[in-house]
Order: C-alpha cells, then sequence, then structure tokens
C-alpha cells in the first residue's frame, strides 16, 4: 500500500487564510549585531525545525556566485553551491521531504553560466522538478506522493532570468512570478507548504 502523501500539492484555500512566510524561513534578526542580517539560524537547522521553503538573494562576488544580503560587502552567506550541498545532506537523511525554495537574482546572473552548476556540483540538479508545460496551473501539479516517488522532490523558483532574458533557460529553474502569488506584499507559494503546516491545518496529525 503506498504511504506516501497523496494530497494534491496546492492548498490555495488554505494558503489564502494564513500568513505562510513565518512557516519558512523564520526566526528573525539580531539587529543590534548586524543589521544585514536577517536571521540567526543556519539551513540544517532550520530544515530539522521544519522548515521546508528556502528563500535567498544571489550576487556575483568575484566571479562565483554567492548568497549576499544587498552586497557581499554587507554580508556574505557563503557560496551557492555550498548552501545548495547543506540542502543535499539534509534531503538525503530525509528521502520522504519535499522542498522548496524562491531565490532572486537581481545582478542578472546567467542561469547556464552560474546557476545551474551551483545545482549540478551540489547534487541538487538530480533531485530537482522539471514541469511537463509552462506555466503549471494549481491542478496540474503533481501529488506530494508523487513527487517523492519519482525523486524529483525540490522545486526552484527563480524571480528574474528564468524566462531566459539572463544567458538562457534552465528546465528546472521555474519562472517565480508565473505561479507565486503576491498577498499583501508578502509572498507565498501557491501548491507546496511545510509538511507541519499542512497536518496541522488539515487536521490530520502526523499520519502522512
Amino acid at each position: 500500500m503506498n504511504t506516501q502523501p497523496t494530497i494534491r500539492s496546492p492548498i490555495a484555500k488554505i494558503l489564502s487564510l494564513v500568513n505562510v512566510r513565518p512557516y519558512f524561513q523564520t526566526i528573525l534578526t539580531h539587529l543590534d549585531i548586524l543589521v544585514e542580517r536577517d536571521q540567526e539560524v543556519d539551513i540544517p537547522t532550520q530544515l530539522a525545525l521544519g522548515v521546508r521553503l528556502l528563500q535567498a538573494q544571489a550576487h556575483d562576488n568575484n566571479g562565483v556566485i554567492h548568497f549576499c544580503h544587498d552586497s557581499c560587502i554587507l554580508f556574505d552567506g557563503g557560496t551557492v553551491e555550498a548552501y545548495l550541498t547543506n540542502v543535499k545532506i539534509f534531503l538525503d537523511a530525509n528521502p520522504n521531504e519535499v522542498l522548496t525554495m524562491i531565490f532572486t537574482n537581481p545582478d542578472g546572473l546567467s542561469l547556464p553560466g552560474q546557476w545551474e552548476p551551483a545545482f549540478r556540483n551540489s547534487g541538487i540538479m538530480n533531485l530537482a522538478y522539471v514541469p511537463p508545460n509552462l506555466p503549471m496551473k494549481q491542478t496540474d501539479w503533481p501529488t506530494l506522493g508523487n513527487m517523492i516517488d519519482s525523486g524529483k522532490r525540490v522545486v526552484v523558483f527563480l524571480d528574474y532570468g528564468a524566462d531566459g532574458s539572463d544567458g538562457g533557460i534552465v528546465d528546472f529553474i521555474l519562472p517565480e512570478f508565473d505561479m507565486v502569488s503576491k498577498c499583501n506584499g508578502q509572498s507565498f507559494i501557491i501548491y507546496i507548504v511545510t509538511t507541519k503546516l499542512r497536518r496541522s491545518a488539515l487536521g490530520l496529525g502526523d499520519s502522512l
């Protein structure tokens, strides 16, 4: 018997009722230490706490793509490849987890030239979901169980450049604004939420 989740990933009604962002990259600010930091909890700890949507901003740092806040001079969070490698360690240890990433690309960094190598070298590319068509309607998305069974359980969105305008298309890096809605200035994903949030909101406990 299939014990994987069979709920279809879009849960728009739930997402329309809650402010989803705090369930993802939570735990904010030690502003008295460094104003450019917006969280003090590392990625492995966030994932262990139940975060299933990761957001970050990328910049070029001497020819290497890094996650930085506004500027790598102000705060450098390290290379994108190192970040993704930490995520891959978690995913390897938790084969029934589905993860979403929403990244920003303000410098217009090349998808095939800089973004794709970071995903490939970290191993995340092998887990990345490639939709059969774009944009995907809410009802087109596979169930979480389907994604887990297929091994394609990471969904990657990028705000600018996924349409090919920044050097070319990478098939698993999806255009954010075609499939992510905005509510009161806060981003929320329309098809996948933290497993713990989904179970709690549906009253299903931890049985999925």
